[in-house]
């Protein structure tokens, strides 16, 4: 009897157990679709050519042997890090340095670069010479143009595709608050058309950006300015100040990704399974985000405020719902997102461009849009669909 007993514990414990690595099996399967070995042989096959597997920081170093005019893109929200600081405390740069290049990313084989506007965006510097300007951007890292060269950035396609001067403001990483920001700081009198391009996880950004006490002052205060236009000087010494944080955080990058391509360690983490904690772990963690009470009152301001600065610059004012991939990827993905922020804008009587219906569902495969059909950003074809889109929808011609 107890014999038996042992055996059947056996028996239900090795099953458990072969059950377990089954999951992680396949899990690991799903992961390696994303990882850098995958999408190298991926791109060879479909272009012929190397993936570019450097590091950012690696490719930086390379590049400063040959031009020491370059720089490691960067990020408006590393302030919102209370670790990081900048020893001029009366500054909260939201542009690069100015006429440099530029490293963005590296997702669709090679590392995507520019060379920065006179107030460090992704833009040519004639844009800003020309006061006839047809349209600002305002968005994240989609509007900023990761991880594709010009002209294959959405603000390039249009100001080609139109013949007009064309205006990105968008960076990578940016939430509603920044944004608007942004848009305060640089915008440019007469503009015909004020673009805000929205992306699915803009809302959460804003969370943590409301947590910063300067930007709160954007809120507090309709007339508040830093008045970065005139501060530029200032703005490149403290981009150089934070490219050192951004360098030690590349460091530890590219330790961990050399970690994760060594077969050992791919071993060990199949043992430890790995990836069976990290999907149960991401499950949770995105349950708790779906009960986490967003700022939608934070945003229904924002958005209020810049439908009254447009209105009182005469300029229309586009709202464009950009959806992530996960929307193509499950059939079942609830997107509560996109009513809510359809409601704020037909409330405030803004006008509306929902991109997963005029655009993605029109294709039989949307994903194809999308970087190695993965994401999370647009290929060059993505970004290119995505701006003749905004030029047949608005009164961009």
């Amino acid at each position: 009897m107890l014999k038996a007993l042992k055996v059947n514990i056996l028996i239900i414990f090795v099953s458990v157990l072969i059950s377990l690595y089954l999951c992680e099996t396949y899990l690991t399967f799903k992961q390696n679709q994303k990882s850098l070995e995958y999408k190298a042989k991926v791109y060879k096959k479909k272009t012929g050519l190397d993936f570019d597997l450097r590091s950012i920081l690696e490719v930086f170093e390379d590049e400063k042997k040959i031009n020491e005019k370059v720089a490691l893109r960067f990020l408006p929200k590393i302030l919102l890090n209370k670790n990081i600081t900048l020893s001029n405390k009366g500054l909260f740069p939201l542009s690069g340095i100015s006429n440099m290049k530029t490293i963005l990313c590296n997702e669709e084989g090679y590392y995507s670069s520019y060379t920065s506007d006179r107030y460090g965006f992704n833009n040519p510097n004639e844009v800003w010479d020309n006061s006839n300007v047809n349209a600002i951007l305002i968005g994240d890292s989609f509007t900023h143009g990761d991880c594709v060269n010009r002209p294959n950035d959405i603000s390039s396609v249009i100001r080609d595709g139109t013949n007009t001067n064309v205006i990105n403001l968008g960076y990578r990483g940016n939430g509603p608050l920044i944004e608007y920001a942004t848009l305060r700081e640089y915008f440019v009198k007469d503009t015909k058309n004020i673009i805000w391009i929205y992306y699915e996880n803009d809302l959460n950004d804003l969370k943590n950006e409301l947590n910063n006490q300067f930007l709160q002052n954007y809120l507090i205060d309709k007339d508040f300015s830093q008045n970065l236009i005139d501060r530029q000087n200032e703005i490149n010494e403290a981009n150089e100040e934070l490219i050192n944080n951004l360098y030690s955080m590349e460091v530890k990058t590219l330790k961990q990704n050399k970690k994760n391509m060594d077969r050992k360690n791919k071993i060990l983490k199949f043992i430890r399974f790995d990836s069976l904690k990290r999907f149960i772990k991401n499950y949770y963690n995105k349950k708790d985000l779906n009960n986490n009470k967003l700022p939608v009152e934070y945003f229904y301001e924002i958005l209020s405020d810049v439908k009254n600065f447009a209105d009182k610059n005469n300029s229309n004012f586009y709202f464009i719902y950009l959806p992530e991939i996960k929307n193509f990827q499950n059939k079942n993905f609830d997107n509560k997102n996109l009513k809510l922020v359809k409601d704020i804008t037909n409330d405030l009587g803004i006008k509306f461009i929902d991109l997963n219906d005029e655009l993605f569902n029109n294709f039989k495969n949307p994903v194809e849009l999308y970087t190695f059909k993965l994401g999370p950003h647009l290929n060059e074809n993505g970004y290119r669909e995505v701006a003749l889109k905004i030029i047949e929808l608005t009164e961009l011609k």
